[in-house]
This record gives C-alpha cells, sequence and structure tokens, in this order.
C-alpha cells in the first residue's frame, strides 16, 4: 500500500482517544491565532476584493456559513476562501513546517463548524489530522520549495485541509484517497508573487478547494490513489531536485507531529524570513542606544531561501515592506519595532525611511538549518555606525515567539486585542459588543465549546 492509501486510512481509522492533550493544545493556538489575525485582516483590499468574487459565487443550495467577517452568509467553501484570504492577509498569521498551517486548516474548519455546528474539540481533532498530513509530505522534502519558486502553503495547505475536513466528515479511507488525490492536482501557489494581494489568495484557494475536493470525491469522481507517491505525483512534481523521498514509512500512529513542531506565533506582520534579523537589531538597538541617524551601514546574514522571499530592496508600499529585510532594519531602528503601525503606505513612504534602505546589505549564511531548510541555521545582524563603532549581534537561532521560544499568554492577549481593534478601524465593525476578553477566554477554550457557530457571537 502506498502513501495516499496509507495517510488515507490513518485518518479515516482515527478516534477521539487517539489525540494527545499537547497537541490539542497546540491546536487550540493555532485557532486562537488565526482568529485574530482573519480579525485584523478582514478590511484589507485583497479580502475585500476575495469577497467581491465570493459573493458572485454563491450558491444557494449549499451549505451556509456565517462570520463576523463575512459581508453575507456565504456556502462555506466561498466562505473559507474570504476567511483563508484575510487570516494571511497582514502576513501575521504562525508559522510551523516551511509555512503557515492554521491560515489554512483553521478557516476551512471554521467555515465548516460554524455551518454545522460542531463541537470544538472535533475541530481540534481534526486540526491535528491535518497537520499531520502537512507533516508528512514536508519530511519527505529536503530541500526548500520557495528557493525553487513554490508556495508551500498553497501546496501542502491544501492537502491538510482536505485531511482536516475529511476527518469532520468521517469519510471512508477510499473518499479520502480520492480527496488527497484532487487536491494535489489543484495545489498551486508561487513565491513570485509574494509581497502583493495573490499571496494571501495562496491559502484561501487551498482553504476553499479543499470542499472542492471533498465534494468531487463525494460525487464519486476518480482520481489515481498513488497521487502522493508515484514517480510522477505530487511529491516528485514538487520537489526542486525531483528527488523527494517517497517511500519513507508513515510516523508511529498517534506520534503527532504537531506536539514536535509546534507553532511559531509571530510578533510581526511581516514575512517570518525576517523576524530573526529584526529580534537581533532590536536587541541590539535597545543594548547600545542608538537611532537610524546613527547608523551609516547594516550587514545581515540570511538564508537562501529567505533571500529570495524578502525580494523587495525598495518598497514603497506597506504590502511591499512585508518582503524587504531593508524596511525591516529601516523600522526596527527607528520604531524599535516592525508593527501594524509601520506597515502602512504612509509610514514606508517617509523619507528618512526611503533613504535608509542603500545602507542595508544582505549576505547568505550558507548553513541550513536542520530541522527547516527554507531557513538559515542562524541569521546575524552587524551594524558600523558613522562615528566607526561596530555592532554585532547574537547569532539568532530562533525569533520570539517561536516553539523553541514561546511567548507567555500576556503577549497572546495583546496580539489577539490589537487585531480585533484593527478590525473595528478597517471594517467598521463593533467589536466591543463581542467583549475582547470574553472572546479570548472561549478561543483558548475550544474543548469546552459544545457549538462553533456560536463561538465568535456577542
Amino acid at each position: 500500500m502506498g502513501l495516499t492509501l496509507e495517510m488515507a486510512g490513518r485518518i479515516a481509522a482515527l478516534q477521539p482517544q487517539d489525540f494527545s492533550e499537547a497537541a490539542l493544545d497546540l491546536a487550540q493556538l493555532g485557532f486562537m491565532d488565526t482568529i485574530a489575525t482573519t480579525f485584523a485582516g478582514a478590511g484589507e483590499d485583497a479580502t475585500l476584493k476575495v469577497q467581491a468574487f465570493a459573493r458572485r459565487r454563491a450558491v444557494e443550495e449549499s451549505a451556509q456559513c456565517s462570520l463576523p467577517w463575512l459581508p453575507a452568509t456565504m456556502p462555506v467553501s466561498m466562505a473559507a476562501l474570504v476567511t483563508g484570504t484575510a487570516g494571511h492577509a497582514l502576513d501575521y498569521d504562525d508559522v510551523a513546517l516551511s509555512g503557515h498551517p492554521s491560515t489554512v486548516i483553521v478557516p476551512a474548519l471554521l467555515c465548516e463548524a460554524a455551518a454545522q455546528g460542531l463541537p470544538g474539540r472535533t475541530c481540534l481533532e481534526a486540526y491535528v489530522a491535518g497537520y499531520e498530513v502537512w507533516a508528512e509530505l514536508f519530511r519527505r522534502e529536503p530541500h526548500s520549495l520557495h528557493a525553487k519558486g513554490w508556495h508551500p502553503t498553497a501546496f501542502y495547505g491544501i492537502l491538510a485541509a482536505t485531511a482536516a475536513l475529511a476527518y469532520v466528515r468521517r469519510l471512508s479511507a477510499a473518499d479520502i484517497a480520492t480527496a488527497l488525490a484532487l487536491a494535489a492536482s489543484f495545489a498551486s501557489g508561487v513565491v513570485s508573487n509574494f509581497g502583493t494581494m495573490t499571496k494571501p489568495l495562496h491559502a484561501g484557494r487551498a482553504a476553499s478547494l479543499a470542499f472542492e475536493a471533498l465534494e468531487y470525491a463525494e460525487l464519486g469522481l476518480m482520481a489515481s490513489h498513488d497521487a502522493l507517491e508515484h514517480s510522477s505525483g505530487f511529491l516528485n512534481a514538487l520537489s526542486p531536485s525531483a528527488r523527494a523521498q517517497r517511500d519513507l514509512p508513515l510516523r508511529q500512529a498517534n506520534d503527532w507531529a504537531l506536539a514536535e513542531h509546534g507553532l511559531c506565533i509571530k510578533q510581526y506582520p511581516v514575512c517570518y524570513g525576517a523576524h530573526r534579523a529584526i529580534d537581533g537589531m532590536i536587541d541590539l538597538v535597545r543594548q547600545y542606544d542608538f537611532g537610524l541617524q546613527d547608523v551609516a551601514k547594516v550587514s545581515v546574514g540570511l538564508g537562501p531561501a529567505q533571500l529570495a522571499m524578502l525580494r523587495n530592496i525598495a518598497p514603497e508600499t506597506g504590502l511591499e515592506a512585508k518582503f524587504s529585510i531593508q524596511f525591516a532594519m529601516a523600522a526596527a531602528l527607528d520604531q524599535r519595532n516592525v508593527g501594524l503601525a509601520q506597515l502602512t503606505d504612509e509610514y514606508v513612504q517617509q523619507d528618512r525611511i526611503q533613504s535608509f534602505y542603500p545602507k542595508v546589505e544582505s549576505w547568505c549564511v550558507d548553513v541550513p538549518d536542520p530541522s527547516d531548510p527554507t531557513f538559515s541555521k542562524y541569521d546575524l545582524v552587524e551594524v558600523t555606525l558613522t562615528d566607526g563603532r561596530r555592532f554585532t549581534s547574537e547569532k539568532v537561532e530562533y525569533p520570539r515567539g517561536h516553539a523553541a521560544k514561546p511567548v507567555g499568554t500576556e503577549a497572546l492577549r495583546a496580539k489577539f486585542g490589537d487585531c480585533l481593534h484593527r478590525f473595528n478601524a478597517t471594517c467598521s465593525g463593533d467589536v466591543s459588543a463581542l467583549n475582547i476578553d470574553a472572546l479570548f477566554g472561549r478561543v483558548t477554550a475550544l474543548r469546552d465549546c459544545k457549538d462553533m457557530s456560536q463561538l465568535l457571537s456577542a
């Protein structure tokens, strides 16, 4: 039996008692962070354009979903399209396994659960199952997909979301294998669209197309049950070297990858490839107390895939700035933060920011992180001041918020509140009616939620 059928069989056989508490805790964290970033990104131009697309394609006879950031009740697949786009629109969503698992898995589950009134515990279990599929595919590819031009969130995400929904719907192993094979053919997304509205659409489409994969499978459309592992299948087609490790045995049952890899909660709404360097710069500024005007040169060491992602050397908009190490270093120096307030067109276009870009040079740390080939083993920041003094950061291996360097509940609550207040400001919503403290409490206690359709109500 090959990988496609083996994974399908394992998903079909899962029972609630199989899931560890550690894995469910992390799934709950993924839901919390994604709900926050979805509220925050609901008013972004990309999200609004996708909303307009989704409303044109509403189908009355399909299952309907209502959520606070949707302009009207929508079919679940279209609701997932909007929700996934909103969750990824600010690039503030969590990170793991070379991508953003939650911003695809959570929207799919959240929309299905809102339409069906599913209990929170079931959704957490489904998240763990979906993450496991992503992790299985990720561990079979030794090279960075980003460096080749593929966006892992789009490619792995659709398969993970398909698996998560299949668990909720309790499909047969054969139907799950078909749905995974269909999802493999639907997957797409290229790095050249980073820094544009299309990048968050990758996440929205992955969440939405997972519903299509399941629907085709449920209707009996046939697909290859070796679509993942075949020599011309998903893994090899995606692999930069066409040498994916297709024959690895599955991880031991119930040895959950989520508990091993965890989730990295972003502290800055920019490309994760810049986060370690931002921390390095902020630490230097705090230690030596210098500012933008004091700096003659900044040298930043990053991995090759990170350099490929951070492609904008002279950004002029907030969206472009999310993928610029030049901007990241300028903002970190100027504000000792690279937050939502700095990711505006008005801030990015200030003369002192624009004129600083040529002072930033980057170089390649060609030592890969053994746990994730998208990143270097460490990042390094060196600052030369106008008076000749030179300061060098520590070799930064983990940014703040990484699974190996987690932030506490207070920081998570602060991010959650900031995101909901942004929704209030950009969507003319009234999050005060939701009672942010009460909502945060409900979202961080999903095991106790009996009906997910009521989760986000006032």
